[in-house]
């Protein structure tokens, strides 16, 4: 009887053994086919990006592609311009030029963009009174100038072509100043010389200013743009647009001097001792209100304006602004 009973123990014992092996080769079974799945997954993700990858370098290849065909156009066309001018608009500036400067426009055609009469059109309601910068010969001999004219309206063009023929020299009846000889100068520059000199002598870094006849460059400070500038110190050149010639110097910018060595930021008492051991002053101008401006007669009804940064001369003063030009056109308080 204990037989039977441990054999059936031990066939219990078995049976259990057995399924749970069996349970344990199931679950393997199970993870096996997880792994796989995924790993499938993953190399399913990897093709699609090689694949995505590849179209994408494909794209790339064909836009760079595209790019270079359209530069290549542009450079053609740039070449059909270019020889279309040459065919078309041709022209020549004269080696020899006896027409520049002022003078006076008599004809009704418009400022064109070159020097020929099918050229685009620029400009037609522009002053008569003209610059002339160079002269030129277009493919069919026509003498042309190209010119510019003062006190443009904002956002118009100021410069262009006009026919010779309609050029004429402009009969200047207002003052000469090339004659005059004063005695101060400021940089080299003399009242009466003609406007390169000044520009010869400080440079191209200027800004030009024009108000009809007349008008002036500025070397120095600026503040703000060119639609909205307001001018700094520095030193002003004014002349006149019809003769070029320098009628008045104003400077207030140090790196400046007088043909004596004064300057803005001079002493001013030793300045003034100075000017008034050798010029005449203008005492009817000082007046209470008035004790920071020294006008001294330099000839010709031209004056010598030194404006000082105190209100009484003292040891410490020291000039603040220096002006040269026709007693009849300084102001010294502006």
């Amino acid at each position: 009887m204990r037989t039977k009973k441990s054999a059936f123990l031990i066939f219990i014992l078995l049976f259990n053994l057995s399924l749970s092996l069996l349970n344990g080769c199931a679950t393997n079974t199970g993870s096996n086919e997880t792994i796989q799945d995924q790993s499938l997954h993953k190399d399913l993700d990897i093709y699609e990006y090689q694949t995505q990858l590849t179209k994408l370098e494909e794209e790339l290849n064909q836009l760079r592609q595209e790019n270079q065909r359209l530069k290549d156009n542009l450079v053609a066309l740039t070449r059909t311009d270019y020889q279309y001018f040459l065919d078309n608009y041709y022209y020549q500036e004269d080696e020899i030029q006896t027409m520049l400067g002022y003078k006076h426009y008599n004809g009704d055609e418009p400022l064109r963009a070159l020097p020929y009469s099918n050229a685009p059109e620029l400009n037609r309601g522009f002053s008569s009174e003209v610059t002339v910068i160079s002269t030129v010969r277009n493919r069919d001999n026509e003498h042309w100038a190209l010119v510019e004219f003062p006190a443009a309206e904002r956002g118009r063009n100021n410069y262009g072509f006009l026919k010779v023929e309609y050029l004429e020299d402009y009969l200047y009846t207002g003052q000469d100043y090339s004659k005059l000889d004063l005695p101060i100068s400021i940089e080299g520059i003399k009242i009466g010389e003609p406007l390169e000199k000044a520009i010869a002598a400080l440079g191209l870094n200027y800004y030009e200013i024009r108000a009809g006849e007349r008008g002036f460059i500025h070397y120095g400070e600026t503040i703000g743009s060119r639609d909205k500038m307001i001018l700094g110190k520095g030193i002003d050149i004014f002349n006149n647009m019809q003769t070029h010639q320098i009628w008045r110097i104003r400077m207030d910018g140090e790196g400046y001097e007088t043909s004596e060595g004064y300057g803005a930021g001079s002493n001013a008492m030793e300045a003034i001792n100075y000017y008034k051991a050798h010029y005449p002053m203008d005492e009817n101008f000082r007046d209470s209100s008035n004790t920071k401006y020294w006008i001294f007669e330099i000839g010709d009804e031209f004056v010598l304006n030194l404006e000082i940064n105190t209100q009484e001369l003292t040891e410490d003063s020291r000039i603040k602004r220096i002006d040269i030009g026709p007693r009849s056109r300084i102001n010294p308080q502006r």
